[in-house]
């Protein structure tokens, strides 16, 4: 190789300085140029330790989950969540609806029986979101007329029937 045709030359290599380009007008190495992007020299991890940025066997790159695991979930505004909500919208009117109907038909027969029943349906239909106040208060009253109105009706009725005797 000669001078003028670019390569390195190991007659004239060392000779140069530091800030004489090679020819063609840019130097071969970094230390050359004045040591600017010289490296120093790796540094490995220690021994029984994974490479900077490697998950391992197993795992994954952080934020994303392995294919196949978890539970589905589907986005909020998808058909099946709308459908989902639906169901339980109903299943909530519908205990809702048992509670206040039981509590009425208990205040006619077996307020003992019918009370606590439709206190029990309140209590589902507020558990899957639906308020239903009425059904348990009904439920409560009936319940509490179950146990004390019968009593004071009856005492009543006989206090009554003995006044005309």
């Amino acid at each position: 190789m000669t001078a003028g045709s670019g390569g390195r030359n190991p007659s004239w290599y060392g000779s140069r300085k530091a800030h004489d380009p090679a020819p063609g007008g840019h130097p071969h190495t970094a230390a050359e140029a004045g040591g600017f992007g010289v490296r120093p020299p790796a540094q490995h991890p220690a021994p029984g330790y994974p490479p900077p940025g490697y998950a391992g066997p197993g795992y994954s790159q952080p934020g994303y989950a392995p294919p196949g695991y978890g539970y589905y979930y589907p986005t909020p505004g998808t058909d099946e969540l709308e459908h989902w909500a639906y169901q339980r919208e109903q299943k909530a009117r519908q205990h809702a609806t048992s509670a206040v109907v039981l509590a009425i038909i208990g205040f006619f027969t077996l307020p003992i029986i019918l009370g606590p029943l439709a206190i029990w349906q309140a209590s589902k239909a507020r558990s899957l979101g639906h308020r239903a106040t009425a059904g348990l208060v009904l439920g409560w009253v009936v319940l509490v007329w179950a146990l004390t109105g019968w009593w004071v009706t009856s005492l009543l009725l006989l206090f009554g029937a003995m006044a005309l005797f």
